[in-house]
């Protein structure tokens, strides 16, 4: 609105701060993505690893807890392959 009343603002000028806003709006996207893709991520490795399983043995929880220690993305591998279920079925039904 400044530049508009500013009877000494130029069309560069506009330009320059347009320019700045679309660097800004393109950063905060990257940084969106990358949040989609971590927790696209930790539901995946949920449905690999433990869905419906006893909290202290869910592999997001664990992930989330080693995110506040270090900076990454979640692991893809599954932490284990025995089922968290105590009849050993595949989970419950869904």
């Amino acid at each position: 609105m400044a530049l508009v009343q500013d009877p000494d603002s130029s069309c560069v000028h506009a330009r320059d701060l347009a320019q700045e806003h679309l660097v800004a709006v393109r950063s905060k996207l990257a940084e969106l993505k990358a949040l989609e893709r971590s927790i696209a991520a930790f539901v995946a490795n949920c449905d690999a690893s433990c869905a419906g399983g006893p909290g202290p043995d869910c592999v997001i929880l664990d992930d989330l807890s080693k995110g506040q220690k270090e900076t990454s993305f979640p692991s893809e591998t599954p932490r284990s392959k025995r089922s968290p279920f105590p009849n050993g079925s595949a989970g419950p039904a869904r």
